[in-house]
Order: structure tokens, then C-alpha cells, then sequence
């Protein structure tokens, strides 16, 4: 799950949070920050935004192709 840093948590809404309710959603919304050390499947497990910003904010990650012809 993303860790998401003070002011990146308020700017994406806190996406970290978001995700482990659709994890778990017989989880009530407010016992979801106290869960939020608990892994969620992905590929950016325990990373934070700033990591990403770092790792990706210059290269490519996905190159997705169209599904046009």
C-alpha cells in the first residue's frame, strides 16, 4: 500500500485508504487508518508518493498500447 506523506495523503485523497476499503470492506471506515499497516496486493507495497514521484517522474513505467488499430 502506498504511504501516503502529509500533504501528498490530502492532495491524492488519501488513495491509501481508499484502497483498503475496497481490500476490506466489511471493515468499518473509521477502523481503516488504524489497518492501514495491514499489505494490500499491488505493485507499490510500502512505497510512498514521494518514492514514486522520484523513481518515475522522468522515466516510464507503462508503456500501454492502444487498443485501436
Amino acid at each position: 500500500m502506498l504511504r501516503a506523506e502529509a500533504p501528498l495523503a490530502l492532495l491524492f485523497l488519501n488513495n491509501n485508504l481508499h484502497a483498503l476499503h475496497h481490500a476490506r470492506p466489511e471493515v468499518a471506515w473509521y477502523r481503516l487508518p488504524a489497518l492501514a499497516g495491514d499489505e494490500l496486493p499491488g505493485s507499490y507495497d510500502s512505497v510512498g508518493y514521494g518514492a514514486l514521484f522520484r523513481r518515475y517522474l522522468f522515466r516510464i513505467k507503462d508503456s500501454p498500447v492502444h487498443p485501436a488499430p
